[in-house]
């Protein structure tokens, strides 16, 4: 073999992917089309937001880069949700774009055991026994390993449309990957079409910054847990800015709809219905006179400005015309236009929850290429597939988080077991045990596991160590503290800080404590539902079961599960439309048909043992 592991793209997956395999000792080559746009931010330059900071966290967590990466490169930073429970609040900070990249490209081209090369994947090599052998190249190259990832992004066979154009191209500019999803296609993979869009860029100097609304950054805290308590970061931060669509902006919208590709036939993928394109909003809310928009900086460096809840692929003429009639964009020149992309992605269906396809062993999937959206969702994804993809060639039990855990746990269960028709994004409302998973704790959830498999090292993990048993000083000082516990219960009660035997505690513990207090009774509740749910998720399904020949299950869930192929009943239980008599009959099933020591051909089986 010429490397342990392929990874095939240089986006926010691929960056994580690389990173976990080749810190845990194994040779793994990143192959992109371009390494100057390793870590691009090819839509919003923001990393974080509603859960999708909680999926930063928990990527830091695991020890991967993400984390550090915005915090090298952020310039404003805000908690989204402040008048909302701490629960649904999470962090988003603007990333200075060219920035980040750099930083990324710096970070993998450092990194031990890791090597990088421009090329475009065209095929994937398979053996006669399904196992994955390496990647054919656009160049010729034929390039062996004994794991491959692919983190594809938009790339796949895409397309970009404005107006009337259309070429093949992942990123405006740049140009598809196109043989790759024709050629999995052939091999049987389920391949579909999905789409997203980006808005215009404009020139900040272009700008009537007067007749918007400012939004000042916050005091700048980091994402990652790899740094002191209370620490603050010594960024410049900038503002970002609000305006609003008018009624002649709509009316422009409305009268050029037959020149959107989007409603002229001419894309066919799926778009994302929680974040609409502008042509979308008029369409869909014919009674709201106005829409926010929010102009946000793209660096430190350059004077673009993003125009965040604009995407769309009208034809430039138009996308001028209803621009010039937002509040305070009168004269903005347009730098790049706003276009839509289409794109190939794997159904997530054909996973397990290790992320490593069931069609063909070795080969893992991540980010965009599993129909999800976003940098934080891609990256949560590469993390676990490069966890998985090193466990793998260990022989060693993969990691499957489960919707308990982490926000990781709840994206990655929604993928495998219920697929996705549109691109998936990360909302706070699919995770039933929120409460336990705050972006606050994601440490005290996953550290202890990166730890055991080798991606946190022992100076972190000390840190770690002494935050765990310092928090547990404050809880066994409060709890001894006479009626203090119950006054914590009171949303007005005075800051543990005034005293003085909290003190020398940081703030940021003493605030987790509280809230831990606050939410124990809530958080235990939902731990004895999530009890429940584990001891289903325990009960292991053979992946090549004949759910044909189990007698009981109804003909629905015969379907279902032949085509899902579950690894565990609580999985199975997930499944829409598939009854609880049914599970009976699996439970039964599990437990007189299956010998629970038996070693299955793929990786993703043997998920009672926990890493």
């Amino acid at each position: 073999m010429d490397y342990d592991c392929i990874i095939v793209g240089g986006g926010h997956a691929g960056i994580e992917a690389s990173y976990a395999v080749s810190r845990l000792g194994f040779q793994a080559l990143l192959i992109t089309q371009n390494p100057d746009k390793i870590g691009a931010l090819s839509c919003n330059p923001a990393i974080g937001g509603l859960s999708k900071g909680n999926l930063v966290r928990e990527i830091d967590a695991l020890g991967g880069a993400m984390g550090a990466l915005i915090d090298a490169t952020m310039i404003q930073y805000r908690i989204l949700n402040r008048s909302r429970g701490p629960a649904v609040q999470a962090p988003r900070a603007q990333a200075d774009k060219h920035a980040y990249q750099s930083a990324a490209r710096s970070l993998l081209e450092r990194q031990p055991n890791l090597s990088i090369m421009m090329d475009t994947v065209i095929d994937i090599l398979i053996s006669a026994d399904a196992s994955v052998t390496g990647v054919l190249t656009e160049r010729g190259h034929r390039i062996t390993a004994r794991t491959v990832v692919l983190t594809t992004g938009t790339f796949m066979e895409g397309k970009i449309f404005i107006g009337s154009y259309d070429a093949p191209m992942g990123r405006l500019g740049e140009g598809a990957a196109c043989g790759l999803g024709n050629n999995l296609r052939a091999k049987g993979f389920p391949i579909g079409r999905l789409k997203t869009g980006t808005p215009a860029r404009l020139a900040g100097d272009s700008l009537d910054y007067d007749q918007m609304e400012q939004q000042e950054s916050e005091v700048p805290l980091p994402f990652s847990f790899d740094c002191e308590p209370d620490s603050v970061l010594n960024r410049p931060q900038v503002s970002c800015w609000i305006t609003y669509t008018t009624p002649e902006t709509h009316a422009i919208i409305a009268a050029n709809l037959h020149r959107s590709p989007l409603y002229g036939g001419k894309i066919v993928g799926v778009g994302p219905r929680y974040c609409p394109s502008i042509e979308d909003k008029v369409v869909r809310f014919p009674d709201h006179n106005n829409h926010h928009l929010f102009v946000e900086p793209e660096g430190l460096n350059t004077t673009e400005m993003y125009l965040n809840g604009a995407s769309s692929s009208l034809p430039e003429d138009v996308q001028h015309a209803f621009i010039h009639s937002i509040p305070g964009l009168k004269n903005a020149h347009i730098v790049r236009p706003a276009y839509a992309v289409e794109y190939d992605y794997l159904d997530p269906i054909d996973l397990y929850p290790t992320l490593e396809s069931k069609r063909c062993r070795g080969l893992f999937t991540a980010g965009q290429t599993n129909g999800s959206s976003g940098y934080e969702e891609a990256a949560a994804q590469g993390i676990i597939a490069g966890i998985n993809a090193a466990q793998k060639m260990r022989n060693e039990q993969p990691l499957v988080l489960s919707r308990s855990e982490a926000y990781i746990g709840v994206l990655i269960d929604d993928l495998t077991t219920l697929g996705t028709k549109e691109p998936y994004r990360m909302f706070t409302s699919r995770a039933e045990y929120r409460l336990a998973l705050r972006h606050d704790t994601a440490d005290s959830r996953l550290t202890e596991k990166a730890h055991r498999i080798g991606l946190i090292d022992a100076e972190r993990y000390a840190r770690f160590r002494n935050k765990i048993e310092h928090i547990a000083a404050i809880r066994t000082l409060i709890d001894n503290s006479g009626s203090l516990a119950h006054q914590l219960l009171e949303p007005h009660c005075r800051s543990l800080k005034e005293r003085p035997e909290f003190e020398h505690f940081p703030d940021a513990w003493l605030e987790q404590t509280v809230l831990d207090l606050r939410y124990e009774g809530y958080i235990q509740k939902e731990q004895r539902l999530a009890a429940r749910q584990n001891t289903a998720d325990r009960i292991r399904l053979d992946p090549h079961c004949d759910y044909q020949s189990i007698k009981g299950l109804s003909a629905e869930s015969r379907e279902k599960l032949s085509r899902i192929q579950p690894l565990t009943v609580g999985q199975a239980s997930r499944i829409p439309g598939i009854r609880q008599s049914d599970i009976a009959v699996l439970m039964v099933y599990a437990a007189k048909g299956t010998d629970p020591t038996r070693r299955q051909p793929s990786t993703g089986e043997d998920l009672n043992k926990e890493v």
